[in-house]
């Protein structure tokens, strides 16, 4: 089955597995992913260049990372609607959409309020057929579960996972979504975010 991924495409060490709560993930070691054209930027965190998962990289001229300059924005940090022409004009030449944009500091941990501009790195899009956690816990039968991780994630085979998937759509509706490119959806997806422990 075919999954994206925005950051490295291999295994990170979760810090947060031992807090064992609704938010954590369900195993030491792994990543998360989407169901090719699931996808809910909401989910995507940790964005800083500096982060391990390096899902973005800063956006250079000749080297030097670039100052966010906000002239007009009514916010004392800089605010992308509120971008300088020439920075627009600049991502408009390199086709760098106005979406895959973020403002931050240099350090993740200060609080100046100076930002230099970042973009997403390109998307991996991937296939994977192996054992998969993920929440569509009402969708599978309890003989079909390999494992359980709090009340949020189960572990079970890809041919659970996919017939799944298919259940919570129409066959149609979710063939179309695995062939067309990815997009953002007005309605929730954040029960399709799945956690692949490794390649």
């Amino acid at each position: 089955m075919k999954f994206m991924r925005f950051g490295v495409l291999k295994e990170q060490v979760q810090v947060h597995y031992a807090i064992g709560d609704w938010c954590s993930p369900p195993a030491k070691k792994g990543f998360y992913a989407f169901p090719f054209g699931f996808f809910e930027e909401f989910l995507l965190i940790n964005l800083h260049p500096s982060h391990q998962t390096q899902k973005t990289e800063w956006i250079k001229v000749n080297g030097e990372k670039i100052k966010a300059e906000c002239p007009q924005s009514p916010h004392s940090y800089a605010s992308k609607e509120y971008l300088a022409l020439e920075i627009k004009q600049l991502l408009k030449v390199r086709k760098i959409k106005m979406k895959e944009v973020y403002l931050f500091p240099l350090d993740p941990e200060s609080e100046s309020e100076d930002r230099y501009l970042a973009k997403l790195r390109k998307r991996h899009d991937f296939d994977y057929t192996g054992d998969i956690w993920h929440h569509l816990i009402d969708q599978v039968k309890p003989s079909e579960i390999k494992s359980r991780f709090n009340e949020r994630w189960i572990l079970t085979d890809m041919k659970t996972y996919t017939k799944s998937l298919e259940q919570c759509w129409n066959k149609e509706v979710f063939d179309r979504f695995q062939t067309n490119e990815p997009r953002q959806f007005d309605f929730d997806l954040d029960d399709y975010q799945v956690f692949i422990e490794k390649l």
